[in-house]
């Protein structure tokens, strides 16, 4: 396969002007809303418009998606709710008036009890494509690599299945036998 490559003049197109004044015209977006259930600050999506907005609208800028690829699964919560978990690839394009563009492509995953799952990948999707752009500066107390976590070994649906006394939800035990979470029999 041959790859053509040409230079690109960037004082000619629009968009790398445009860009670094937006840059500029933005300062920190602080995560300023809480997910009380799973105890998290957040910047929610209405936060990057409220941000971008005029000064995007000021430097003639604007943005059209769409969606590369799309995965859907249904999972189960621990309380067996089902849930619909959604992996997106998606390209932004950013353009100026003079349609010169540069694009970004961003991957995410989101997971509603209901029909939002798809709808939430694409606004982190382009939350964070916003942010990659235009270097939002989010004023982070710590690095994500100052994290580590254990990962427990992936259950398989095989694994689990319903008591036929009780049908109280149940797992198999670490020995590879099964048992009764609500103890109503014993192996």
């Amino acid at each position: 396969m041959i790859y053509l490559i040409t230079k690109i003049n960037m004082e000619t197109k629009l968009i790398f002007q445009q860009i670094p004044k937006i840059m500029k015209d933005v300062w920190v977006v602080w995560k300023n809303k809480q997910n009380v259930q799973q105890n998290y600050k957040f910047r929610w999506i209405d936060d990057m418009y409220n941000a971008l907005n005029s000064t995007m609208s000021e430097n003639k800028v604007f943005i059209t998606s769409e969606i590369l690829d799309r995965i859907r699964e249904e999972r189960a919560t621990k309380n067996w709710w089902l849930l619909i978990y959604t992996t997106l690839r998606m390209k932004f394009k950013f353009f100026a008036e003079d349609w010169s563009f540069v694009e970004s492509i961003t991957e995410w995953e989101a997971m509603d009890s209901w029909d939002k799952s798809t709808n939430k990948a694409m606004s982190v999707a382009y939350k964070y494509a916003l942010m990659q752009i235009f270097c939002i500066p989010t004023e982070e107390e710590k690095d994500t690599e100052c994290q580590t976590h254990e990962v427990a070994s992936q259950t398989t649906t095989t694994d689990l299945w319903k008591c036929i006394n009780c049908w109280a939800d149940n797992r198999m035990s670490q020995a590879g036998k099964p048992y009764c979470s609500k103890m109503c029999w014993k192996n």
